[in-house]
């Protein structure tokens, strides 16, 4: 069951311009969507969130959406069920993993070292920041085999543990679904720590001989070893890091794909989410 390669967004839309921000409307900003309010809190709070301030410190009810989380190691098939998902209970669909990629690879390119986390926040923050006027982190600015390269395969798993990184961003994540009833996104954490009370969880996982396999299919540039090697070496950096590590929720509906196909899984996702309530408008 391979996972399609995507721009981590199911719809795509256009960066605009901060002056051109209406107040109270979700707005995407490349890989993140922020949601603006007056243009002087808007900046008040672009500023200061990240200090530690959410929507409600600013007297703002960040709606309650109904919030689909699949969390999953690599190569589980995390995308492709999601995408199919969000087809079926036509829903908004985020990848939260391609910030990190994203992340990772302007480290690379910027020369920044991985264990340098000072700099890597701060890039994180500068990126953040531009992207709202210049579409810095648009999808059309980062290829998807930029960002699935061996050398960002390896950096990801540095930058995706570093706590105040996560954390960053988890809130936009979390603001992204606030303008958005109905969504679906897949991670690491998702489940766990970025929406804890979503009515709908789930945990994908396969062996690691089958991830491998799907992952050379899909990518077909690296060989079955060394994408076998590196899919352990990074379930172990992700299920070890200190900062959200990934574990299956307590309440998440886990589904090993090792031996079912893309219908199966997909059929009984379904179901699980129309028993929790998950409607199709």
């Amino acid at each position: 069951m391979a996972e399609p390669s995507d721009s981590g967004v199911a719809r795509s839309r256009s960066v605009v311009q901060v002056n051109r921000l209406n107040a109270g409307e979700p707005q995407y900003c490349g890989n993140f969507f922020l949601v603006t309010f007056a243009p002087e809190q808007n900046r008040r709070i672009a500023r200061n969130y990240f200090a530690g301030e959410t929507m409600s410190d600013h007297g703002v009810s960040p709606m309650s959406p109904v919030v689909v989380t699949v969390d999953g190691p690599a190569a589980a098939g995390k995308t492709t069920t999601c995408l199919a998902l969000a087809d079926i209970f036509q829903m908004e669909y985020l990848e939260s993993g391609r910030s990190y990629r994203i992340l990772a690879l302007e480290v690379l390119q910027r020369g920044i070292a991985t264990d340098d986390h000072p700099a890597i926040v701060a890039l994180c923050d500068d990126l953040i920041e531009e992207s709202r006027t210049s579409g810095l982190l648009t999808a059309g600015r980062y290829t998807s085999q930029d960002l699935r390269s061996s050398a960002v395969n390896v950096a990801v798993s540095a930058v995706s543990g570093i706590a105040e990184l996560r954390r960053r961003v988890t809130e936009l994540v979390r603001i992204w679904a606030g303008g958005h009833t109905r969504c679906v996104v897949e991670g690491r954490d998702i489940g766990t720590v970025v929406f804890p009370s979503a009515p709908v969880k789930f945990y994908l996982t396969a062996a690691p001989e089958v991830r491998a396999d799907r992952r050379v299919a899909q990518e077909g540039a690296s060989s079955y070893e060394e994408v076998l090697e590196d899919v352990i070496r990074r379930d172990r950096a992700d299920m070890s890091r200190a900062a959200s590590p990934l574990v299956p929720a307590d309440d998440a509906v886990t589904i090993d794909t090792t031996e079912l196909s893309l219908a199966q899984v997909v059929e009984h996702m379904a179901s699980v989410c129309r028993s929790r309530g998950v409607a199709i408008p």
